[in-house]
């Protein structure tokens, strides 16, 4: 595994498009693997200019992605598995720094990249080309995208304010047009998107001392927040199945960093105890242990639905997550 220096604000971001071919990213360097991660080779970035920092990475079987910013523009590349050498996607580009979302969805890659009320370009691939079409957030919100089966979902963030935001729901079918499905709860800055099936989501925010994991079933009609917790951020929501899920707790600029999974769908979490795992070869519960309150823990400030926060309202740690409960003040 190469030494990474991931800055605050910047995640380790990992692709594999087989069990030996993967990608690679702590945001400033990109790195390949060709033996299922046991070395990692260095990716020349053809037409990058230094200072360049790295976003989104996908690895498909055909073809591996990254999202490279620089100060002047950002693009996608592309590269083929067998080599480290990326090359610019022909025309997928914007100027200027930008965030940039990538998704697979059954009608082919999609790619966003954005910047808040200065420019807002999608496009997909279908085949070789890459066609530009509309994208799915107005000007003025910020873009994410998950995808599984027949789903595109995109969730368009805007107006962030005192630990709040408007988050709406929108989903592509199969290649059809985005349409809106509805909002989800204002509670918290969004930190992530992520699909748990092809009529769920998961969406991670954070706010005013406390982060949030909402749940959105039945085509977005009906939500959730079974995860409530103060301190760090929740971030980086991850469903392999509608059943099984990861997400990050904290993360660079954090004293602390957890991975948290879930096997019912989203509605408990438990932590994992890598040092267990790591010093019990014949560990047969992976690490699943219950997560201790710290200071941060108790009593995190929350918002009830109309963003007033309440102090008879607490949240309580893993293991048993059933989102905000009642409690007396002095609890």
């Amino acid at each position: 595994m190469p030494e990474l220096a991931v800055r605050a604000g910047e995640a380790v971001r990992i692709a594999f498009a087989n069990p030996s071919v993967g990608v690679l990213t702590d945001g400033t360097r990109l790195h390949v693997t060709h033996d299922g991660g046991h070395t990692w080779q260095a990716a020349a970035v053809e037409g990058a200019v230094p200072p360049v920092r790295f976003g989104a990475v996908v690895a498909e079987p055909d073809r591996l992605y990254a999202v490279v910013v620089g100060s002047s523009q950002t693009r996608l590349h592309t590269a083929s598995p067998d080599v480290a050498r990326f090359t610019p996607a022909p025309g997928v580009r914007v100027p200027g720094a930008a965030d940039g979302e990538v998704a697979v969805a059954a009608d082919g890659l999609h790619v966003v990249l954005a910047a808040v009320h200065r420019v807002n370009r999608h496009w997909v691939e279908v085949g070789h080309r890459w066609v530009s079409t509309a994208p799915p957030c107005p000007m003025g919100a910020a873009t994410e995208l998950a995808a599984t089966g027949s789903s595109l979902f995109a969730l368009c963030s805007s107006d962030p304010g005192m630990g709040r935001m408007t988050k709406m729901l929108k989903v592509s079918q199969a290649g059809a047009a985005f349409r809106s499905l509805g909002e989800a709860p204002r509670a918290g800055i969004t930190t992530g998107l992520a699909a748990v099936s092809p009529s769920a989501v998961a969406v991670t925010a954070v706010g005013r001392g406390a982060a949030w994991l909402h749940l959105g079933r039945e085509h977005g009609t009906r939500w959730s927040s079974p995860l409530v917790l103060g301190g760090p951020p929740l971030r980086e929501p991850l469903f392999t199945n509608p059943g099984h899920g990861a997400l990050v707790r904290g993360g660079p600029g954090w004293a602390t960093a957890r991975l948290l999974l879930t096997s019912d769908g989203g509605t408990t979490w438990l932590p994992v105890d890598f040092s267990s795992a790591a010093t019990d070869p014949g560990h047969q519960t992976q690490g699943w242990v219950p997560m201790t309150p710290s200071t941060s823990d108790r009593q995190p400030r929350t918002e009830n639905t109309r963003g007033r926060h309440d102090p008879r309202r607490t949240c309580h740690p893993p293991p048993v997550q059933t989102g905000c409960t009642s409690a007396s003040p002095s609890a």
